[in-house]
């Protein structure tokens, strides 16, 4: 008969623990790996793609209303609250919501739309040489962010230069002469740039006639706030240039300085509900009109 020895039966069994055990170990770093695997592939699959799709959608919403409520605030002249919320939960959502049609998750209703913070829109003839932006009836006198700042004048009824400056709370100037060329063709020109007609200069945007230029220095920074903008002739008898100009600035307090200025939104809300193939949600939605991004 063969004996086994109790040193060679306790080397034995301790291989075969080392060996269960190693077991155990590949084991379960097969199930990690796997479930590792299992998650990048869910995560990269439809659902990942539908919450791409998702952030575009909700991004391509707030530019839609953003751009309604700015549109408004240039052209509507009164009843300013009830205008937006009509045309938002009408116009713009019908438009919006069959273009959306087909996305998933999609926007299915866009309601109760209201104002978060109020604006104050002056469009006015260009004859206001200078234009006040601090708040006289505050203890502090503060001074106002800019949303909207454009020039648009008839080329054909010119009066010589026009030198637009901004003051920022700090006190600080920055200004750009827009030069009347005499030419029909070209009537004027920014820093060697020429302006074709019609002509029509954002100074937030840095546009002309809605195209970006880098001759155009964009006179407000959407970030700061400023004490005041001005606009003067060149010569002197000649200030009172054709055209308008359009101002957008945050508040509810009137601008001194304008006799005729309207009411708008610099930020709004609205209840947009989302469905999707497996879920309805209603969020209460807040978009700035007036940022960089």
């Amino acid at each position: 008969m063969v004996t086994v020895s109790d040193r060679h039966r306790d080397r034995g069994q301790l291989l075969l623990v080392g060996a269960i055990t190693l077991a155990f170990i590949i084991l379960g770093a097969v199930v990690v790996y796997n479930g590792v695997l299992a998650t990048e592939t869910v995560s990269s699959g439809p659902t990942g793609q539908i919450g791409t799709e998702a952030k575009v959608m909700n991004a391509e919403l707030e530019n839609g209303l953003r751009g309604v409520a700015h549109r408004g605030n240039i052209r509507w002249s009164s009843d300013y609250d009830d205008t937006l919320e009509n045309v938002i939960t009408t116009e713009y959502a019908d438009s919006y919501l069959n273009t959306t049609a087909s996305s998933r998750p999609a926007a299915t209703q866009i309601e109760n739309v209201n104002i978060v913070m109020e604006a104050r829109v002056a469009t006015n003839n260009l004859t206001t040489k200078s234009i006040n932006l601090t708040n006289t009836e505050s203890a502090n006198n503060t001074t106002r962010r800019v949303g909207h700042f454009a020039l648009e004048f008839d080329p054909d009824d010119r009066n010589g230069d026009i030198t637009v400056r901004s003051v920022n709370s700090s006190g600080n100037p920055t200004e750009v002469t827009i030069k009347d060329t005499g030419s029909s063709a070209d009537p004027y020109e920014i820093r060697s740039c020429d302006i074709d007609q019609p002509v029509r200069i954002d100074f937030v945007r840095g546009t002309i006639n809605g195209t970006e230029r880098k001759c155009v220095p964009k006179l407000i920074d959407l970030n700061e706030s400023y004490d005041k903008v001005e606009l003067e002739g060149e010569p002197p008898e000649k200030d009172d240039a054709p055209g308008q100009y359009e101002l957008v600035v945050k508040g509810y307090k009137d601008i001194d300085s304008i006799a005729n200025v309207d009411s708008g939104a610099w930020e709004i809300e609205a209840d947009v509900t989302y469905t999707s193939t497996e879920i309805s949600y209603t969020r209460l939605q807040q978009v700035p009109i007036y940022t960089d991004h």
